[in-house]
């Protein structure tokens, strides 16, 4: 296993430790949206919630047999435009922004990872 796959391997493993931590902070959202920035915010977290879980699992499948990144390439550029519209949106509302900078900080290693490990293949 060489270094890419387990950098990929061990952002794989955080992601999905963070999906399960931004499922209670999406279901606060949820119940604690009244406006439609509060809506807005709380489908922003669901979705970034889904795509860590999602991510985290193929990614740590994908590190082990590498020629299954290739699949994975499309989901993480649709998983980083919802990191930064999350990001920029909570920003500017004031929201907890904190824990979503860090798992766009965690997505980009992740997408770093997951396209040296693409590049490993293709040779």
């Amino acid at each position: 296993m060489s270094t890419m796959q387990k950098l990929l391997k061990i952002t794989s493993l955080v992601m999905l430790a963070l999906g399960g931590l931004f499922i209670p902070f999406t279901v606060m959202n949820f119940i604690n949206a009244d406006t439609l920035a509060g809506i807005l915010i709380a489908v922003l977290t669901a979705l970034m919630t889904l795509f860590d879980l999602l991510l985290g699992f193929l990614g740590s499948t994908a590190a082990n047999v590498p020629s299954r990144v290739t699949g994975i390439l499309p989901i993480v550029v649709i998983a980083l435009i919802v990191n930064a519209a999350s990001v920029f949106y909570i920003m500017f509302m004031q929201g907890l922004w904190m824990p979503v900078v860090a798992n766009a900080v965690v997505g980009v290693v992740f997408s770093f990872a997951a396209h040296k490990v693409n590049k490993q293949v293709m040779l």
